[in-house]
C-alpha cells in the first residue's frame, strides 16, 4: 500500500488562511471577488449580440428574400448556424461561470467567518487567567 505524500501533508495546512491574517485575507477576497464580477458582466452581452447575429443572418437565407446566389445561401446558412451554436456555448460558460463565482464567494464568506472565529477565540483565550495547578493529595 502506498504511503501518504508528506510534502501535500505540509502544504495542505500551510495554503489555509491564518487567524493573524484576517484583515489582509478580507481584502484580497473582496479584490478577488471584484475581477470575476467585472469579467462576467460583459458576457452576457456578447451572447445576445451573438444571437441577434445569427438571427439577422437567419432572416437573410430563409425564403430567400433577397434572391441570393446558391452560393452566398450556403454561406449565409452556415455562418447563421455556427453563431448560433457560438452563442449557445457562450450562454452555458457563462452559466457555469456565474455559478463558479457564487460557490467561490460563499467559500470566501465562510473562510473569513471561520478566521473571524479563530481570532476572537485567540483574544478570549489570552484575557482569561491560567487555571490553578491541581493539587494532588494522597
Amino acid at each position: 500500500m502506498a504511503q501518504p505524500s508528506d510534502n501535500l501533508r505540509d502544504r495542505l495546512p500551510a495554503s489555509r488562511p491564518q487567524a493573524e491574517n484576517l484583515t489582509t485575507d478580507r481584502e484580497e477576497a473582496a479584490a478577488t471577488l471584484a475581477k470575476h464580477q467585472r469579467a462576467l458582466r460583459w458576457d452576457p452581452i456578447s451572447v445576445q449580440v451573438l444571437l441577434v447575429v445569427s438571427f439577422v443572418l437567419f432572416y437573410f437565407w430563409s425564403g430567400n428574400r433577397f434572391y441570393l446566389a446558391p452560393q452566398s445561401l450556403h454561406c449565409f446558412q452556415f455562418a447563421s448556424a455556427a453563431t448560433f451554436v457560438i452563442a449557445l456555448s457562450w450562454g452555458v460558460r457563462y452559466r457555469i461561470y456565474k455559478s463558479e463565482i457564487e460557490t467561490l464567494k460563499d467559500l470566501k464568506q465562510d473562510q473569513l467567518q471561520i478566521l473571524e472565529m479563530q481570532a476572537s477565540l485567540q483574544k478570549g483565550r489570552q484575557s482569561l487567567p491560567d487555571p490553578p495547578a491541581p493539587s494532588h493529595k494522597a
